[in-house]
């Protein structure tokens, strides 16, 4: 059946085993454990260690970087201009699923300030 044009889509929410379901879980778990405010390294490492995403969280360092120059179809494949190409990684998905308020959302679900950055939920 389809939606009428004027039905409002429903809240977002993060699909299950996906990046921003593994970073939700893990900012509220450290809520709760009593640490309010987060680094975003060790955030991206408490979420990577949860096993609750079916992808990687962090971006790849700069070894996977040297490692790219010595081989550059280690991870960058095609392209004009021999320049580095996006490649997803979980981290990717914070900004506009946490920091931004997502759709169905009347505020942000994470406060991110500082340098380094800080996060809270």
């Amino acid at each position: 059946p389809k939606k009428a044009k004027g039905e409002p889509k429903p809240p977002w929410e993060p699909g299950y085993r996906t990046a921003a379901f593994a970073i939700g879980c893990t900012l509220h778990r450290l809520h709760i454990e009593g640490r309010k405010i987060v680094g975003i390294k060790e955030l991206q490492d408490e979420s990577e260690a949860s096993g609750l995403s079916n992808q990687g969280i962090k971006p790849r360092g700069d070894a996977a970087g040297a490692q790219n120059m010595a081989d550059p179809t280690a991870r960058y494949r095609g392209g004009r201009g021999g320049g580095r190409r996006f490649e997803y990684h979980g981290w990717s998905c914070f900004e506009s699923s946490f920091v931004k308020a997502p759709r169905g959302h009347d505020v942000p679900l994470a406060m991110r300030w500082s340098n380094p950055a800080k996060i809270k939920l």
